[in-house]
C-alpha cells in the first residue's frame, strides 16, 4: 500500500494567505470591515437595563426587528467583502461600491437612532431604564462603516482624474487586469534588477581576482 505523506503546516499557509489578502485590500475595505465588527460585537452587547437586572439587546424585546435589519445590511456588506478578499468578482448591483458603503452605514446610524427612541418611549415609565453601551457601539460602527464608504469615494474621484488624465479605459474589468498587469511588469524589473546587481558584483570579483594575479616575468627575454 503507497504511503502518502500529510502535507504539514496546512494552517500556517492558510493564515499566511489571508494575511497577505488582507494587506493587498484597499484602506477603506479594511475600514470597512472593522465598522461591519463592531456593529456585529454592539448587537449582541445590552441594549437597555430596566428593572434593576434586566436588559436586552439588539435583537430582543421591542427592538427586535431594527437588530435583525441591521444584521442582514452588515450581512450583505460582509459577503461583498469577501468576495473583494479572495479577488471573487462581486455581482453587479446597480448603484456605485461607495454608495452602497455609505448608505449602509448611514442606515445602520439611523435605525439605532429609531432604537433608542423607542426605548425610550416604551420604558419612560420604569423608573430604573437606563440606556446601556450596546446601541452607542452599534451606532459607532455604523459610523466607521459610513466613512469607510466616504474614502472609497473619495478615493474613487482620485481614480477617475488619474484615468482622464492617462486616457485610461472606464470598463473595470479592464482596468483590474491593467492592474495586474503592472503589478507582474513591476515583479519582473525587481527580478531583472536583482539578476543585474548579481552579474555586476560577479564581474566585480572577477576583476578583482585577476588584479591579484602576479605579474608575469620578463627575465626571461633580457
Amino acid at each position: 500500500m503507497p504511503y502518502y505523506p500529510r502535507r504539514k503546516n496546512n494552517g500556517n499557509d492558510l493564515a499566511k494567505k489571508i494575511g497577505y489578502l488582507l494587506k493587498n485590500l484597499r484602506f477603506y475595505h479594511k475600514l470597512e470591515g472593522i465598522g461591519i465588527l463592531i456593529t456585529l460585537i454592539g448587537l449582541f452587547l445590552p441594549w437597555i437595563s430596566y428593572d434593576a437586572e434586566k436588559s436586552t439587546n439588539g435583537f430582543q424585546n421591542v427592538g427586535y426587528l431594527i437588530g435583525w435589519i441591521i444584521l442582514i445590511v452588515i450581512g450583505v456588506l460582509a459577503l461583498l467583502l469577501i468576495l473583494r478578499l479572495f479577488d471573487r468578482k462581486p455581482p453587479k448591483i446597480p448603484i456605485k461600491e461607495y454608495t452602497l458603503i455609505f448608505m449602509s452605514g448611514a442606515q445602520i446610524v439611523l435605525l439605532s437612532c429609531i432604537a433608542f427612541s423607542i426605548y425610550s418611549s416604551f420604558f419612560h415609565v420604569t423608573a430604573s431604564y437606563e440606556t446601556r453601551f450596546g446601541i452607542g457601539i452599534t451606532l459607532f460602527g455604523g459610523v466607521v462603516v459610513a466613512f469607510a464608504g466616504y474614502l472609497a469615494w473619495k478615493e474613487e474621484q482620485e481614480e477617475n482624474s488619474k484615468k482622464t488624465f492617462l486616457h485610461l479605459p472606464d470598463d473595470e474589468e479592464t482596468v483590474h487586469d491593467l492592474e495586474r498587469y503592472l503589478q507582474k511588469t513591476k515583479q519582473e524589473h525587481k527580478l531583472l534588477s536583482v539578476e543585474d546587481e548579481a552579474i555586476q558584483s560577479g564581474r566585480e570579483s572577477h576583476t578583482q581576482s585577476d588584479n591579484r594575479k602576479e605579474p608575469p616575468n620578463l627575465s626571461m627575454f633580457g
